[in-house]
């Protein structure tokens, strides 16, 4: 059954918006409303706005925010009926069965919650958890850190957890299925981890789904040991941290991809909290989207060792072929993040990133150059063809740079120099040249297009909206149809007109029966074409910076009217333009 619609009102008009944003910023009063820093952007001059009068949290750069349920879903990163639940909590509304779809993982999500109380009260209440506390204290790892990342103890017992967890009564067959228990030959039970320092793993939503466990005990062989994939744990598909360090991901629009969990809880400890880790030396294409849906920017800082510059090296095509923006951090030899930030402070290593960072181009291309004996044949061949698998997905201005660079370092002719066309790089929209139609909000209009698109089917409504994130929007009320769409397609699997608008209240329905129903595409059932629909979702990832550029030139007017001159705001403004005009321009530029 769906969420009452009733329910979603209360919460929406019975939450203190002021009491709620309060709880993540710090608020001032500023005539009707409050007034305080974006938690969703960097800024010195607040722009986040609160009006208890609308009830609404909004910030008025980037566009973040909007009525309690979507800036709570949007602070905590959290999916919608998340939000509804915790919300109403607070509230004490109770929330009868059938109001949301039971979570049919809900049981395993409990039953690790569970093992993380058991694995951080072991920590701090035993003999050896709290040896495990000396040995993180001498890293330098402070229990504020300990507790935040929840960090825990399994004791060197059989079944101490499996006891503990069937006292809470949970199912035998449950524990088993997240990992946690084995069945012996005997028909007993056994922990499967034993005498480890514990680090639990939360998905993008902030759920526990599972363990890596490092040895405490010098002869074993294996340093870490992970949870085994299970329903709610696949290795691949997670990243260390992602979930908490969204918000700060947003503010700097950046992450910073670390190799190891100290180097992430020694760079948040030092306040850099914008961290994630691999869970691996390798990078599945779950896990680049799970970074594509924080940022389009990664910096890449792994150990300075060669195994380290490998497992960089192993992970660049993957993060290049998905568009992102990669820089690479260099670090001194046989150094490692958790070793450098512990060794020299914060300031140290913000000032390597500026100072040592390259693009991934320039790294890979100087490994690849300083490995190569130019002298010898085979490895000038061996080098082209790495230089092929390093361009194949790279945009014309790149291949050119590098076989100009390569044609010059290996003293050969720049046409011998091949890369391979069939796996180029492709744009996720490239326009004709021919006059394009200038609509009067071409945001507006590409995003009333793809709701039209969305209604028609529900595989249509999960194919776009996979490659939007809750920043990609022209107008809040078109951005509410489609948060609303996504309820209506988690409770139906087919489209019914009569029975989606009880699921809008009057505004909303007001807008989507004039701005949708009525649109020509509606009206005359116009279906899109392949590169209509990259072009209008391509149009609305670039509404986050524009809307930011706005604000900005809003900014730098009122300053520069106030006889102020606004340096930082050009700085990033021109930094904005220009790559909003990469976007539209330098990807497809040649083809």
């Amino acid at each position: 059954m769906s969420i009452d619609r009733n329910i979603i009102d209360r919460i929406e008009n019975e939450t203190d918006i002021v009491a709620l944003a309060s709880e993540f910023v710090e608020l001032q009063r500023v005539g009707k409303n409050y007034m305080g820093l974006c938690p969703f952007h960097e800024e010195k001059t607040p722009s986040f706005s609160v009006s208890p009068e609308k009830n609404i949290a909004m910030c008025m750069g980037c566009g973040q925010g909007g009525r309690p349920i979507k800036f709570y879903q949007q602070i905590k990163n959290i999916p919608f009926a998340e939000a509804v639940k915790e919300l109403a909590a607070k509230l004490g509304i109770e929330l009868q069965v059938g109001n949301i779809k039971d979570n049919k993982n809900e049981k395993y999500f409990n039953i690790l919650k569970d093992a993380v109380s058991f694995y951080k009260i072991n920590l701090t209440n035993s003999t050896s958890g709290l040896k495990v506390i000396e040995y993180l204290n001498k890293r330098k790892i402070n229990n504020e850190s300990i507790d935040y990342f929840n960090l825990g103890y399994s004791p060197d017992y059989k079944d101490l957890l499996y006891q503990a967890l069937r006292a809470k009564n949970h199912d035998t067959t449950d524990i088993i299925d997240v990992g946690l228990v084995k069945r012996d030959s005997d028909g007993s039970y056994y922990d499967f981890f034993r005498n480890r320092l514990m680090f639990p793993i939360t998905n993008e939503f902030g759920k526990f789904v599972g363990f890596s466990a490092r040895t405490l005990n010098s002869k074993d062989k294996n340093k870490y040991i992970n949870s085994p994939d299970t329903v709610i744990f696949k290795k691949s598909n997670i990243l260390y941290n992602i979930n908490e360090a969204s918000l700060d991901i947003r503010k700097q629009d950046q992450i910073i991809l670390f190799e190891g969990f100290f180097d992430v809880i020694s760079a948040h400890q030092n306040d850099v909290k914008n961290g994630i880790a691999t869970m691996g030396t390798s990078l599945s294409n779950e896990q680049v989207k799970l970074i594509k849906n924080q940022t389009n920017n990664v910096l890449i800082s792994f150990d300075g060792d060669n195994a380290g510059i490998n497992a960089t090296l192993k992970i660049l095509p993957n993060l290049l072929r998905n568009r992102l923006f990669v820089n690479v951090l260099r670090l001194p030899t046989k150094t490692d993040p958790d070793d450098f930030i512990r060794t020299n402070g914060k300031d140290a290593f913000l000032k390597q990133i500026k100072n040592e960072s390259i693009d991934a181009y320039e790294f890979e291309y100087s490994q690849l150059l300083k490995n190569t004996n130019i002298k010898n044949t085979n490895e000038v061949q061996m080098f082209l063809q790495e230089l092929n698998n390093m361009l194949k997905y790279s945009p014309p201005a790149v291949i050119d740079m590098y076989k100009k660079r390569a044609a010059k370092d290996l003293n050969i002719d720049e046409q011998t120099i091949k890369v391979d066309k069939v796996k180029q790089f492709q744009p996720e929209y490239i326009p004709e040249r021919k006059p394009i139609i200038k609509l009067s909000n071409k945001y507006e209009q590409a995003e009333k297009r793809l709701i039209i698109l969305m209604i028609r089917s529900k595989e249509w409504y999960e194919r776009v909206q996979s490659r939007l994130t809750i920043n990609d929007y022209s107008t809040l009320e078109l951005s509410n149809i489609r948060t609303i769409l996504g309820v209506y397609y988690s409770d139906n699997d087919d489209f019914d007109l009569t029975t989606f608008k009880t699921y809008l209240k009057d505004e909303e329905l007001n807008c989507f029966e004039n701005k949708i129903q009525k649109h020509e595409h509606w009206v005359e059932q116009k279906y899109l074409e392949e590169k209509e629909i990259e072009e209008y979702i391509s149009l609305l990832k670039e509404t986050k910076d524009l809307r930011r550029l706005l604000y900005l030139k809003n900014n730098i007017s009122e300053k520069s009217n106030n006889g102020l001159i606004p340096e930082k705001e050009l700085a990033e403004f021109m930094e904005l333009q220009a790559k909003l005009k990469n976007i539209k321009e330098s990807w497809y530029d040649g083809y």
